[in-house]
């Protein structure tokens, strides 16, 4: 997700905007904090940083925005979506590490609630923000849940 020196596209500032949400959604969840709180704090602070030589995109702050509030709003129906995907016997939402629920959490979000954009574009990017963290099989995870979510939300 970094930059050249190039302004960065639309595109790239949405799945910036996807990359900081799971990243907050996260934080939310480790640190027990509000969306507010961490939404300002990520446009603030975090947004646009340069590590080792990249600078990263700065995200669509209002998409960045609307994820995070929006994951905090509907928290116990898309907690119910992801357990409805996953098997009633093992607890596996419960267990589930917290970044790729984060992830999980936010595009199920996307997919309920931005019926503008396109399944396949938010299935794509939220895979891609998984390979940022996680291997192929974490990857495979969010696709399934995903792909399911957008067959039953569109």
């Amino acid at each position: 997700m970094s930059q050249t020196s190039q302004k960065p596209s639309a595109t790239a500032k949405k799945i910036s905007a996807r990359l900081h949400a799971v990243q907050a959604v996260y934080q939310m969840a480790m640190n027990e904090q509000k969306a507010k709180e961490t939404t300002l704090e990520y446009l603030a602070h975090r947004a646009g940083m340069t590590v080792d030589d990249d600078t990263y995109v700065i995200p669509d702050g209002a998409l960045f925005e609307s994820i995070v509030k929006g994951v905090e709003d509907k928290q116990e129906e898309l907690a119910a979506t992801l357990s409805s995907f996953l098997k009633k016997d093992d607890e596996s939402a419960r267990k589930m590490e917290i970044l790729l629920k984060s992830t999980i959490l936010c595009g199920l979000y996307e997919l309920m609630m931005h019926q503008d954009i396109d399944a396949p574009i938010i299935i794509n990017d939220y895979i891609e923000v998984a390979a940022s963290f996680y291997d192929d099989k974490a990857k495979a995870i969010v696709n399934a849940i995903l792909d399911n979510a957008a067959k039953q939300y569109r």
